[in-house]
């Protein structure tokens, strides 16, 4: 199944955001969606991969040939 923003949509509809376990699930779907990761490379994030600069988030994210530094732009750490 392709992960498109309608899809991402209904599966945070589907997703219980009130509670932290619910945030972090929708969290960590816009992470790997911003990042294009698969879902190896997320398990790998920690939290000292993530930073937050100026334009949104620095990760650190994992690929098969190593670290593979990334900026996610616009995305933002607040509600």
């Amino acid at each position: 199944m392709e992960t498109t923003p309608p899809v991402l949509r209904k599966m945070f509809a589907a997703t219980a955001t009130a509670t932290v376990i619910g945030r972090r699930d929708v969290a960590a779907l816009l992470l790997g969606f911003a990042l294009a990761a698969r879902r190896p490379e997320l398990r790998l994030l920690d939290w000292a991969d993530v930073a937050e600069v100026e334009a949104g988030l620095a990760v650190d994210a994992w690929r098969r040939t190593g670290r593979c530094p990334r900026r996610i732009r616009g995305l933002s750490t607040t509600p």
